[in-house]
């Protein structure tokens, strides 16, 4: 086998050429192929690796939209309890053309426990839903 470039004997097996340095291509027994090489496939560990469920039987209804409509509308039902409570500790009178009415301490207070109750409940059962889908 000869160097390409400088046509000086190359050793069987040799990388480079000895007289101008120039790297020394290996002839390949079989022709270039227009595939891809093919690399084998990357190994995750377990906690990585993500396990096929099948779909439950009967199943009707998606969790993870069911699971945030409660969440949202926890959210929403504290706030609007927490603006209650803050609206109904105003003294009254008009505001920029409102009327805003003081409905009490005591009131606007129950009605702050009250949105957080309902808040709470609905939190709740987006929680369960969420624990109970992953349980099966």
């Amino acid at each position: 086998m000869n160097c390409t470039n400088c046509g000086a004997p190359l050793a069987e097996g040799a990388a480079f050429c000895p007289a101008c340095g120039t790297r020394a291509e290996a002839k390949s027994a079989a022709p270039a192929s227009s595939a891809p090489p093919q690399y084998p496939p990357q190994q995750y560990p377990p906690q990585y690796q993500q396990q096929y469920r099948p779909p439950r039987e009967g199943a009707t209804i998606a969790v993870k939209p069911l699971e945030m409509i409660l969440k949202i509308g926890a959210m929403v039902i504290a706030l609007y309890s927490l603006i209650y409570f803050i609206v109904g500790l105003i003294p009254a009178g008009y505001a920029y053309g409102v009327a805003i009415g003081s409905v009490g301490f005591v009131s606007a207070f129950f009605g702050l426990l009250e949105g957080a109750g309902i808040a709470a409940v609905l939190f709740a059962l987006g929680q369960l839903i969420v624990t109970i889908d992953t349980k099966k």
